[in-house]
Formats: structure tokens, C-alpha cells, sequence
């Protein structure tokens, strides 16, 4: 499901990356998973996101797990296992514990239209209901 190689191979010195610590994950997901969460993914007309629009942002989000079909469904499952978080836990952080967000809080499907905005912008450092220190987003485009 996931490319842990090109993952380890990518997070080396990812904590110096300038302007800010990140990596860039290449061929993350498998390419026929890629492909179902494609097609997975509703049209900008849908009735299943919910819309934002403020100075920071202009798009729509779904973070509602019973909008998601069973691909996606799984696929955020995973990402949000106790295994796929001990492995990035070990790759990323040395083994310090991580902690997943099965709530998707600013998490899910986001969708932009053209001329749709997200500004730069710090999201929140601990989570508004857990009180954990977020310490990582994961983003797939």
C-alpha cells in the first residue's frame, strides 16, 4: 500500500529541509491504490463537503468517514493504524510515540476551484480535543 522505501530514502535529513522541516514522498502510494482513490474522489458539485471561506482559505472539506467509500475508507484506516504510525514514528522521530487523529480534525479530502485559496497559515499546536501536540501532517496529492 505504501512505498516504505521511498519514504526512508526521502526523510533523510528531513528536519533540516529548508523553509520549514518537510519531505517530498515520490511514488508514496502504490500506483493502482493511487489510482482507486482517484476515482474514490467526489466532484467539486457534491452535496458531501462542507465549504470554507475566510481570509485564510477559500475550498471544501469531507472529513466524515461514512462519506468515504470503502478504497478511501481503508486507505485513512490505514493511515491512521497503529503500524503505520509506529513506522513513521521510527523513520521520522526516532521512536518517540505518535499518536493518529481517527477524528480527521483538518483532515480528509480537501478540494480547491480555480482561484480557490489557501494562505500560508500555522494550523493549530495542540489538537483541540486530544490536547496532544501535533507534530506532523500528512499531506497526498
Amino acid at each position: 500500500m505504501i512505498n516504505f522505501e521511498a519514504l526512508v530514502r526521502s526523510a533523510l535529513n528531513w528536519q533540516e529541509a529548508q523553509p520549514f522541516p518537510h519531505l517530498i514522498v515520490d511514488n508514496f502510494i502504490e500506483l493502482d491504490l493511487a489510482k482507486q482513490l482517484e476515482a474514490d474522489f467526489p466532484s467539486f458539485e457534491s452535496d458531501i463537503w462542507q465549504k470554507y471561506s475566510n481570509a485564510i482559505e477559500e475550498k471544501k472539506l469531507s472529513n466524515i468517514w461514512n462519506h468515504f467509500p470503502e478504497t478511501t475508507y481503508r486507505f485513512f484506516d490505514y493511515l491512521n493504524s497503529d503500524s503505520f504510525v509506529k513506522k513513521l514514528s521510527r523513520i521520522l522521530f526516532n521512536g518517540d510515540v505518535l499518536f493518529s487523529d481517527p477524528g480527521l480534525n483538518g483532515g480528509g479530502w480537501h478540494v480547491h476551484k480555480t482561484g480557490g485559496k489557501l494562505n500560508t497559515h500555522l494550523d493549530y499546536s495542540i489538537h483541540p480535543k486530544l490536547n496532544l501536540q501535533r507534530k506532523l501532517n500528512l499531506i497526498v496529492y
